[in-house]
């Protein structure tokens, strides 16, 4: 096994154990904004490509995530995947409306859509 492969797999055993986190072991599980800002990191070193799984896995864990949905539709975005982009972001912004740049890529996925006037 290669060492980019190993090391793919531990960041994904890693997202695995952070989102599956027990109070059984007198631990809370981490909250969304700390598994946001790691996968955000692993999507800058690796690539969307290779996190988008993971943020997927994330964003179930942590459906109220506002940032973690915003996090998806960027990778989507990046991906040319827009129609899911679209999707994530309006979600992201019926949860938290005032955050930053979630009304921006959801323009950005929309127009992408061809769909002028809701962009």
């Amino acid at each position: 096994m290669n060492p980019r492969t190993r090391y793919h797999l531990a960041s994904g055993l890693l997202v695995l154990i952070l989102c599956s986190a027990s109070s059984a072991w007198g631990k809370a599980p981490p909250d969304a904004e700390r598994v946001e800002y790691d996968l955000r990191q692993r999507a800058a070193a690796s690539g969307c490509e290779v996190v988008l799984p993971d943020i997927e896995r994330a964003r179930a864990a942590y459906p109220d995530s506002a940032t973690l949905a915003r996090l998806g539709g960027e990778c989507q975005i990046e991906l040319l995947e827009y129609a899911e982009a679209a999707e994530a972001l309006k979600v992201a912004a019926r949860l938290a409306p005032e955050a930053e740049n979630t009304q921006l890529y959801l323009a950005v996925a929309l127009y992408h859509l061809e769909a002028y006037p809701a962009a």
